[in-house]
């Protein structure tokens, strides 16, 4: 949007309130792209440019009642997250661990989880499932390749891209009990 004469002032402000009250965030003091704003605190802001033309008339500044043209929420703060139980599957679910957990945040992604396993408490870690809906329990079937011990660790992503993680401390040991037969009797 330029006017004959250019843009001669380029302002960003902004509103904690939903247009009830504005505040100049910021001048862009080069007239270009991008304009870049540092906020105080978490929350959600409404935005609004006014932009002035060189030559022509004084652009308004936003006033009371006027709404946001943008809404971004600023969000810090990580999720919470934690594995709640390990158990071992029973009768045909044996070869699985059933895991439950706790995850809370106001901005939880839609698919926020994400379940690993590892040999060493610092890993590297190897994915169980990725992309779960927060439903709070997990069958995982444990397949031969997995160590008979070894440690677990969830993750928890909100949509501002805040990551928590939780791992046991001590390994969850998921050893099979040794299978033995024993031959009674044959017929011919």
């Amino acid at each position: 949007m330029r006017g004959r004469g250019g843009v001669s002032k380029v302002e960003l402000w902004g509103s904690r309130d939903g247009g009830k009250a504005w505040s100049r965030y910021a001048q862009d003091d080069d007239n270009r792209s991008p304009l870049i704003v540092t906020v105080d605190d978490e929350g959600l802001y409404g935005f609004r440019i006014v932009v002035q033309n060189a030559g022509g008339p004084l652009a308004e500044a936003p006033r009371a009642g006027d709404s946001p043209e943008l809404w971004v929420s600023v969000d810090l703060k990580r999720p919470v997250v934690e594995l709640t139980a390990i158990e071992r599957g029973q009768g045909n679910m044996a070869d699985h661990l059933i895991l439950r957990w706790q995850a809370a945040d106001n901005n939880l992604e839609s698919r926020p989880i994400a379940l690993f396993y590892s040999s060493r408490p610092a890993g590297p870690w190897s994915a169980i499932a990725t992309n779960l809906e927060n439903t709070g329990e997990y069958a995982w079937r444990v397949e031969r390749y997995v160590p008979a011990r070894f440690y677990l660790r969830i993750e928890a992503r909100d949509t501002a891209g805040n990551l928590a993680a939780f791992q046991t401390r001590e390994s969850v040991d998921f050893s099979l009990p040794n299978l033995a037969g024993r031959l009674r009797s044959a017929e011919r």
